[in-house]
């Protein structure tokens, strides 16, 4: 059939190249310089009735990941034409007629198969932001079906972008509209999402797909990268590196030292079966109460950081690793950035991590979750493709127990889920991350309303491999009690260092207390 019979004559003149009737014809907008338009009524009215028609017998999959949840159907070229006439043909006008309009307003060639699908976003469906830049698209559709309001969300959202390319805030908003088409070019400035429905009653369903160019898209990595990612810094020595573990050291602990210790076996199994542990309750009452108190209050300095196609959330301002006017958050980030946490964690994790057998770093954040945020699987663009041991420890979110969204957890390279965690307050998750595992907080929907929580994300680099995880612990430290044996086994060990290069008896029974070169403490 004609295509005259489905596009409005006016678009088929504009279509065509008619110079008159492309002064004429006002259905184009654009809006801006990210090559965005809107196309008003570009099909007849009967074929979008039609087209709804044929929809709601389409069967829809569930699309589930990261960075979206909505329903998709298979590519309309696959489908039947005797069931689905109207969408065969609509695949047909796109690839003859619509191409032509899109060449002719971007100015670009296009070449290929035209890929279209239906999609149907329900309640609390979204789409996170990302640009489309996958093997050769090269300008975006939108057609959509029915009339939209604001306050149901499931707005087109584009997004403005910093010097260096990177997204960043919403810059407007498309609002679906029956037999509305939206056009943008696909680019590395083409960050767009679709937001979060809020109506419980219908879902937003709209035809989208991509014409494309032949050519792979440049893809340059640098326009993802999130800012101000937190860097690697060497560990604190706030105790001797030594083969001892001094329980003046864990008091802000709820669990002594010697808990661990007696635990190591059980623990390692843990971590072994499941690369996670849960330590909780993990800080002692008067510790998690007076952090808490100090996220929550005004002190703190937080800002968002992204880009938005990668992450967002708010974290605190920190200067040599202190968070100014918050002693209690600053001693707690002390400690677990020391060897003294080290020495814990490598009695029942891996031994690598007492600093006495490895250098180790850390990267730290002090985080605030709301409502909005999420962090995509990407730790290899922040951190780096290193091995580490995470720290997960969170404040306040018992409310994320009761249902909403915001867990956490890891995707393998295949973007697999290997492991999904829920929030608790007062646990520590320590995770063992090797390079293949990407880490991920799943998108906190409207249900969450204007509750709060609080992380602390540790990252410990070392590197191991998962066979070390398996390996018996041994040489476990000494645990020294009482704080007056600590001060003398520290000046031991320091003492010892200064004479360090001295020949010293092989025989000696007390390898144990023979000092590491790198432990004297001044």
């Amino acid at each position: 059939m004609d295509s005259k019979l489905f596009v409005r004559d006016e678009v088929m003149k504009f279509i065509n190249g008619r110079t008159k009737a492309r002064k004429v014809y006002k259905g184009i907008k654009n809006h801006g310089s990210l090559q965005v338009l809107t196309v008003e009524k570009p099909l007849k009215a009967l074929v979008i009735q039609n087209l709804i028609a044929e929809l709601k017998n389409f069967t829809f999959v569930e699309k589930v990941s990261d960075l979206f949840e909505f329903q998709q159907s298979f590519d309309f070229q696959d489908l039947d034409p005797s069931k689905y006439p109207m969408c065969v043909k609509l695949h047909e006008i796109f690839e003859e007629n619509m191409k032509k309009l899109a060449e002719s307003l971007f100015k670009v060639e296009l070449a290929g198969a035209v890929s279209m699908t239906a999609s149907k976003y329900a309640y609390k469906d979204f789409l996170l932001c990302h640009d489309d830049r996958v093997e050769d698209r090269g300008v975006a559709f939108i057609l959509y079906l029915e009339d939209w309001e604001n306050q149901y969300g499931g707005t087109l959202d584009f997004f403005s972008h910093d010097e260096r390319g990177c997204a960043e805030d919403l810059s407007f908003s498309i609002l679906p509209k029956t037999n509305r088409l939206v056009l943008f070019s696909v680019n590395d400035l083409s960050h767009h999402q679709v937001a979060e429905i809020l109506r419980n009653d219908r879902a937003r369903l709209a035809i989208s797909g991509w014409f494309h160019t032949g050519r792979t898209n440049d893809l340059n990595n640098n326009r993802a990268l999130p800012d101000r990612a937190p860097t690697f810094a060497p560990i604190l020595v706030n105790h001797p590196i030594s083969r001892f573990a001094f329980e003046i050291d864990y008091l802000y602990l709820r669990r002594g030292v010697k808990y661990f210790a007696e635990q190591a076996e059980p623990l390692r199994r843990e971590i072994v079966r499941n690369n996670c542990v849960l330590l909780k309750p993990f800080l002692n009452d008067n510790c998690y109460n007076m952090v808490l108190t100090e996220l929550q209050s005004d002190k703190v300095k937080w800002r968002t950081v992204g880009s938005a196609a990668r992450r967002k959330y708010q974290v605190a301002e920190t200067r040599r690793r202190k968070v100014w006017n918050c002693p209690a958050i600053t001693n707690l980030l002390l400690s677990l950035q020391g060897t003294s946490f080290m020495k814990l964690l490598s009695l029942f994790i891996l031994q690598k991590l007492d600093c006495h057998e490895a250098d180790i770093s850390v990267a730290t954040e002090v985080i605030k979750f709301k409502k909005g945020d999420y962090m995509l699987a990407i730790d290899e663009l922040l951190y780096g493709k290193r091995s580490t041991v995470d720290l997960w420890l969170f404040f306040n979110a018992d409310h994320v127990n009761s249902g909403f969204a915001g867990d956490f957890g890891y995707f393998d390279k295949q973007k697999k889920r290997t492991m999904c965690l829920t929030p608790n307050s007062n646990g520590a998750f320590i995770v063992a991350r090797t390079s293949n595992l990407l880490p991920f907080m799943s998108y906190m929907n409207d249900d969450i309303g204007d509750k709060t929580h609080f992380a602390i994300s540790i990252k410990y680099s070392v590197e191991y491999k998962a066979s070390e995880l398996r390996g018996q612990l041994t040489n476990l430290p000494a645990i020294i009690c009482g704080d007056t044996n600590k001060w003398l086994v520290i000046n031991a060990i320091n003492n010892a260092a200064c004479s360090y290069a001295m020949p010293m008896d092989t025989d000696s029974d007390d390898d144990d207390v023979l000092p590491h070169k790198r432990s004297r403490l001044e």
